[in-house]
């Protein structure tokens, strides 16, 4: 019977470590891009830049293990591609207003 409770503990701590994945947040535009001046989506495109890189050099760490044991690594997997997507989504949004702005500015 100890045996079949050390067993269950052991299935349960396994399975709820999957659950200690990494999670890398969103990157938000703080406002409307519209209503920004040149320099500011410059430094907005500089601070989402920085949010991709930070993603992107994130290195192995204990929480990786303990995902590895839980779910083989996917959820670290799937939440670092879709902060990464976000991230890429926001950059090309600035650069899409950016190249907008520049422009209309030399016509």
């Amino acid at each position: 019977m100890r045996i079949m409770w050390s067993i269950v503990f052991l299935s349960a701590v396994v399975a709820l470590s999957g659950c200690a994945t990494k999670r890398y947040g969103r990157v938000y535009v703080a406002t409307d891009l519209s209503s920004m001046t040149i320099e500011g989506l410059y430094q907005e495109r500089a601070r989402v830049q920085s949010f991709i890189d930070e993603v992107e050099n994130t290195g192995f760490d204990h929480r990786d293990v303990f995902a590895i044991l839980g779910d083989l690594g996917f959820g670290n997997l799937m939440e670092r591609s879709s902060a990464l997507e976000n991230g890429k989504k926001k950059l090309a949004m600035i650069d899409t207003k950016i190249r907008r702005r520049g422009s209309s500015a030399s016509d």
